[in-house]
């Protein structure tokens, strides 16, 4: 554990340095009025070290990662024989990620690990929603994607330098890479000319540990047990670091292993209510007689769904580095990064609804009920067929970083650095469903009055017609994988020169290289009919013996709700095994008799190469006028030339390739200005050109269409990037080395959304409707963020261990989206997917005398999921607002043992979804509480 030790004779007299709220603000106000100009000095010792930031650990530059800045507060530290106060774990994560964000450039906001292995949360994205202005999405109950000030294009960065999952994005899935292996997180809010270009809502960059970060040979390790309550299941994890540096005749040398091997498992049950029609013929609204007037329209849904999965995640990563300093102004250094990410899911969908596509036959009228303006309450529906399949999804996602580079002084003032890497990745998905329906129709119940919807089906003649595998045949087989590759080279280049006084401090450039390719291959998707077919006859369930049983889920919903009763489904072991098996069974459906596994095509090809070169030039600088400042000005200027490969697939007509370049020029300057008010307050300024480059899967050339009905749908080549214009202001209070308030405030002035829209395109002299993305319309995000941090050092004896972290995040939106609709059909404007308006963090800590505990509530407004999911005609679906808290509780046994518990949804939060209106719920769903225990060592 890293652990500053000061003398305990002075522990009442430096607690008194933050004795009251009175005492700070006297102190404020005498330094606010006195007479001499603020020099743009840090006022601690752990701060009088150069900014780490400056010197390398920022986004994009090259240079030794790791928790710095917590190795240099140690250092100075340590040094200072006067100094009192003991500071370890989340104290010292709290001090050093204040450092980092008082002393960088730019606007960003730190994390960094409690101890080795030990972030805050132990996933990466539940750890960065505590910070003020991102909003995540979860995967199965765990944090998957985020978005940074309302924007979901957010660039993702490991020391530095490009990481990402293959796919059709641009970004690392967060949910691949596992914490242990972390020293801390940068979330970059704003850019400077020297960061490399793409986070148009953020850059978040993933630091690992170094070889010299630590002062003496170093090993640690954990061990982990986590039980998923709903899943009723345990998993173990491990994690490892070894470290040590020696002096040779050679110089000095140091070499780092780290890996990380976690386990977990989790379940979701959800029901839904969807889709919802407008419709006539059902209610005499007017009292006419008559139930086909407009004005008797009602809106009614036309069928539900109950829906189970269980699953396992695996994560393994690795982190090697060797760092060599031959000579006291060169260092030579190389790092590998591994991640290893396997996602397995079985589950069940059970869908009551119209065959066909045509909507369900209402029951008697006397049986519904409506609120005042129309909006279904309850009611039956008759000539309801039920559905259903077993599933299973999995994914396999493996990415390697190789990387090396040196930093050279020739003298004092100039510093050379070079990069280079390279990164390698590659992604395949599995889907396989086996369906299954009832021959005859049943009677729906609804009752949506409740917390939870009521629901219910009552078979043909008897109660147990559900349950009967003569009344059910097999429907169909889904059966589709998809497999990603990208790669891509990076060399970079720097020079910064530090002048001998004067206003510009350093004068920094740089020039950068990138060569990627990124293609993704999906299969014809697989679907055999197993019912209506002239060729063979329907298979009843119960013709094959073990391919059918009841729904195999106890305590659905927790027992709040009793979904759908009794039904039989294909059996989870089934479609978990061998799936060539099951392909074998209903092999007379199959075209000609034969089995074949959906193959990769030319025509669903989409290869993307993409060069990138550019350069930048930044300038730093400082006054120490009446009105003192400092900061940085630059710009970065980066060509983009993408080439994209497909296949024009008319229906029924030969495949034609495609290949399309497409290049831009971007320019983007930065300005950022720094006004330390006094000792203790600043202010930032800053003003950016910013840009997103579309994803992989938006460029896909791929285009299919139909010659009768001149429609077709495809990627779009041609897009352009996303480019915003940015303001930002900071205004900061650093009262205490762990305590700051700050309020902040952005604008970004969006060009380019994308969206798909049906557009006009000429295709041999004829004009097709061509559904695809565009460079759309233009939009504005602005908001504020508020946060406070502290922990109460002045209350006598044990109570000075309390702190508390607090912070508030306000984001408007105004981007219309093409593709939203509303019933019975007009166009709408939505706010940006993901975003919520409302979002706060409340944290309360206490940390003494070994003991450490950790209570945080996350809580985010309604914010839109999607305007495109299947089957709901383009109705904006919502995540209705919800909180989730969390609490892990840790003691010292030792000076280097310490053993931890902790909890995430401790509340069993109940997520739920609706069209827009709360008269329209559509799913409810609950995932798993996880408790878990850990043990770490550290010598």
């Amino acid at each position: 554990m890293n652990r500053v030790k000061f003398r305990s004779a002075c522990v009442l007299k430096a607690l008194a340095s933050g004795a009251s709220a009175l005492a700070i603000v006297s102190a404020f106000t005498v330094a606010a009025s006195a007479q001499q100009a603020p020099a743009i000095v840090p006022d601690t010792a752990e701060e009088v070290a150069p900014s780490p930031i400056d010197q390398g650990a920022q986004a994009g530059t090259v240079a030794p990662s790791g928790d710095v800045a917590n190795a240099n507060a140690n250092a100075n530290a340590n040094a200072d024989a006067d100094a009192d106060i003991v500071v370890t774990g989340v104290r010292a994560s709290l001090r050093s990620a204040q450092a980092r964000k008082r002393n960088a450039s730019q606007i960003i906001d730190s994390i960094v690990a409690e101890d080795i292995g030990k972030l805050p949360d132990n996933n990466v994205s539940e750890a960065l929603q505590r910070i003020s202005g991102i909003q995540i999405e979860r995967n199965q109950g765990e944090g998957s994607r985020i978005a940074i000030r309302g924007l979901t294009q957010v660039r993702t960065e490991l020391n530095g330098r490009d990481y990402f999952t293959a796919g059709d994005g641009r970004t690392i899935s967060l949910e691949d890479i596992p914490s242990e292996l972390l020293a801390g997180i940068d979330v970059y809010k704003n850019p400077a000319a020297d960061v490399i270009e793409g986070g148009l809502g953020g850059t978040v960059n993933l630091r690992t540990r170094m070889p010299f970060d630590f002062s003496k040979p170093t090993i640690s390790g954990s061990a982990r047990v986590t039980h998923h309550d709903l899943a009723d299941k345990t998993k173990t994890s491990f994690s490892g670091l070894i470290t040590d540096t020696y002096q040779t005749g050679l110089g000095e040398i140091g070499f780092l292993l780290n890996g990380s091997l976690q386990r977990g498992a989790y379940r979701t049950d959800a029901l839904s209510i969807e889709p919802y029609q407008l419709r006539t013929g059902i209610v005499d609204r007017t009292g006419n007689g008559s139930t086909a007037d407009a004005a008797d329209a009602v809106i009614v849904p036309n069928g539900v769904g109950q829906f189970n999965n269980v699953g396992d995640r695996r994560r393994i990563g690795i982190s090697a580095a060797v760092q060599w300093k031959p000579a006291d102004n060169l260092e030579v250094y190389g790092q590998f990064d591994y991640a290893n990410y396997k996602f397995n899911q079985v589950g069940y969908l059970v869908y009551p609804f119209g065959r066909g596509g045509a909507p369900i036959t209402p029951g008697p009228a006397s049986s519904f009920t409506f609120d005042e303006n129309g909006e279904f309450q309850s009611g039956t529906f008759q000539n309801v067929f039920v559905e259903g399949n077993t599933y299973r999804s999995d994914r396999r996602s493996k990415t390697a970083s190789y990387s090396g580079g040196l930093k050279f002084n020739p003298t004092s003032q100039l510093t050379l650095t070079t990069d280079v890497s390279y990164v390698d990745s590659r992604t395949k998905t599995e889907f396989f469903a086996l369906g299954v329906g009832s021959d005859q129709p049943n009677t729906l119940s609804v009752d949506i009055t409740g917390k939870l919807p009521v629901i219910g089906v009552t078979g043909v003649g008897s109660p147990s017609f559900l349950t009967d595998p003569a009344n059910f045949s097999y429907l169909y087989i889904l059966d589709s994988s998809s497999r990603s590759h990208n790669d891509q080279w990076s060399v970079r280049q720097d020079v910064e020169y530090e002048t001998d006084g004067g206003f510009f401090t350093s004068i920094k450039a740089g020039v950068r290289y990138t060569k990627l390719n990124a293609v993704v291959e999906n299969p014809v998707f697989g679907y055999v009919d197993l019912f209506d077919t002239p060729r063979v006859p329907r298979t009843p369930l119960s013709a094959i013996p073990g391919y059918y049983n009841p729904v195999p889920v106890k305590n659905f919903f927790r027992g709040d709700a009793a979904g759908l009763g009794s039904f039989l489904i294909p059996p989870f072991d089934v479609i978990r095994g061998d799936l060539n098996a099951v392909r074998q069974t209903f092999a007379s459906y199959y075209p000609n008799g034969q089995v074949a596994v959906p193959e990769y095509l030319p025509t669903g090809r989409n290869d993307v190469s993409e060069q990138t070169i550019g350069g930048y030039w930044v300038a730093r600088f400082k006054s120490e006028t009446i009105l003192p400042f400092d900061g940085n000005l630059g710009v970065r200027i980066v060509n983009t030339k993408t080439n994209v490969a497909g296949f024009q697939t008319p229906s029924g007509g030969p495949t034609i390739p495609i290949d399309q370049t497409n290049s831009y020029t971007s320019v983007l300057p930065s300005l950022n200005i720094r006004f330390p008010i006094t000792e203790t307050l600043q202010l930032r300024l800053a003003a950016s050109k910013g840009l997103t480059r579309p994803d992989y899967n938006l460029l896909n050339s791929v285009l299919t269409f139909d010659p009768v009905s001149r429609r077709g749908s495809s990627g779009n080549p041609d897009l352009k990037p996303l480019r915003a214009d940015q303001l930002d202001v900071s205004f900061e209070w650093y009262f205490n080395k762990t305590s700051s308030v700050y309020a902040a405030a952005f604008y970004k002035a969006v060009n380019g959304f994308i969206a798909r829209v049906d557009d006009p395109v000429v295709i041999d002299g004829t004009q097709y409707q061509i559904n695809r993305p565009v460079n759309g319309a233009n939009g504005k995000i602005k908001g504020f963020e508020v946060g406070y941090q502290q922990f109460f050092d002045f209350l006598p004896g044990p109570l000075s261990g309390f702190g508390v972290q607090a912070n508030y995040t306000y984001v408007d939106s105004k981007a219309p989206n093409p593709s939203a609709g509303a019933i019975p059909g007009a166009p709408i404007s939505v706010p940006l997917e993901g975003l919520s308006k409302n979002s706060y963090n409340l944290v309360g800590i206490y940390e003494k005398y070994g003991l450490s505990a950790r209570v945080a509530y996350n809580w985010r407004d309604d914010y839109v999921r999607t305007t495109s999911a299947s089957g709901t005609g383009n109705l904006p679906i919502y995540d209705r607002a919800f909180g989730q808290l969390d609490a892990s509780i840790s003691y010292d046994v030792t000076p280097n043992i310490t053993a931890s518990v902790d909890a995430t949804n401790l509340l069993n939060t109940r997520r739920e979804t609706f069209f827009g209106l709360d008269s329209r719920p559509r799913d409810y769903s609950v995932v798993d509480r996880r408790f878990g225990a850990t043990l770490r060592v550290n010598y």
